[in-house]
């Protein structure tokens, strides 16, 4: 299994036989709305690109992960409707923002999405 530091906010998702490590940094947000041309928190529904633009955009760079098209197919395959809890706890994220104390969340069981 992979690693998480559930303290920064991340979690695991399952896509395919694939365990990714979701990172919702404020580096990795960013680089997900300037790809998408806009903000996440205009509520508009996503089209399956985009969800794939999140997905690929909050996983951690790690040997084996799927590329964006791998994603997009394994999300098909999937099911759409595994990917919302992955958005809905990024937009949680940056709404609420970090309500885990820095000195917490070691150790703890991280969330699934997924």
């Amino acid at each position: 299994m992979p690693e998480i530091n559930a303290a920064r906010g991340e979690f695991l998702f399952k896509l395919g036989d694939h365990e990714l490590v979701m990172a919702p940094s404020f580096k990795n947000i960013s680089r997900i709305e300037a790809s998408l041309g806009r903000s996440l928190l205009v509520p508009q529904a996503l089209t399956v690109r985009e969800y794939v633009a999140v997905i690929d955009g909050l996983a951690k760079k790690t040997p084996g992960r799927p590329d964006a098209d791998e994603m997009g197919e394994l999300l098909m395959r999937q099911g759409l409707k595994t990917a919302m809890p992955v958005v809905e706890a990024l937009l949680s994220r940056i709404t609420g923002g970090d309500e885990t104390p820095a000195d917490e969340g070691n150790g703890s069981s991280p969330a699934r999405a997924g």
